[in-house]
């Protein structure tokens, strides 16, 4: 089969053990994209923190960030924008979040209420960072594109996730991007739904398409794309979800490279 695109998540998947991507994977994308294969990024981060690897990569492509909520064509141009009702972000911040830190994404900023530094290390290649505020309601003005929760315990995150389930399934998209980190964006909005839209403009059949991922988040994508493969360090949920769909070995041991290595140059 000729494929004619790569789609990659990147934290726990193109991204290694240090947040950044290896020798190994920048060659092989090269090696594709000098084939005419198109690669796109598809992360739950927002676009100027995608923009910067993409750039680094030397992609010429669509980019997906904040889950899908927001798509920019090759030059940077915003084509697809989902943001939270003001009404609906307002009932979700108002709701007992307890020890849980809260994150807010809007088009090209990043909100916290507690400055975790440790969160910074997931940014350190890129530069980008969050901006502290006193309640993140002050953000609400109709371009939020993402709302998460982080806590350190797994139990903590499953819990609240049953709570927001029960309320707002029917309201909002709700996923986790890994086990300590649960999403909130538009209803409907998730990256498979942005993958196929932007394979759609593109005219590249979702039959030709590869796709990587690890979390939750990246479900609907590996379950829409016709060569779909989940990382081996994925979270278990997926792993189960997924379990007929091909691993691919740990991103810290560039799994994403070893695939493509296998698939282009045979």
């Amino acid at each position: 089969m000729k494929y004619k695109a790569v789609v990659c998540d990147m934290d726990g998947t193109l991204l290694n053990g240090e947040h950044r991507v290896s020798e190994r994977s920048k060659n092989i994308i090269k090696t594709i994209i000098e084939k005419g294969v198109k690669v796109f990024l598809a992360s739950g981060r927002p676009y100027p923190d995608i923009q910067y690897f993409k750039k680094s990569l030397g992609l010429n492509s669509y980019s997906i960030s904040s889950n899908g909520a927001v798509v920019h064509d090759e030059q940077g141009k915003e084509i697809m924008y989902y943001s939270l009702e003001k009404e609906l972000l307002s009932e979700l911040l108002n709701l007992p979040f307890g020890n849980l830190h809260r994150n807010l994404y809007t088009r090209n900023s990043w909100y916290v209420e507690v400055a975790l530094k440790e969160l910074l290390e997931f940014h350190k290649e890129s530069g980008f960072a969050f901006q502290q505020i006193s309640n993140l309601a002050e953000k609400n003005d109709g371009n939020a594109t993402k709302l998460f929760f982080l806590d350190e315990s797994e139990k903590s995150i499953l819990d609240f996730e049953k709570k927001l389930k029960a309320k707002f399934e029917d309201r909002v998209s709700i996923t986790l991007s890994t086990p300590n980190c649960l999403e909130i964006m538009k209803k409907g909005v998730n990256k498979g739904r942005a993958v196929k839209d932007t394979m759609q403009k593109l005219g590249i059949p979702l039959e030709e398409v590869i796709a990587f991922g690890d979390g939750l988040n990246d479900y609907e994508m590996l379950s829409l794309v016709g060569n779909p493969f989940v990382m081996s360090n994925a979270s278990p949920r997926l792993l189960e979800a997924l379990s007929e769909v091909p691993r691919a070995p740990k991103n810290t041991e560039d799994g994403v490279a070893q695939i493509l290595e296998r698939l282009f140059l045979k």
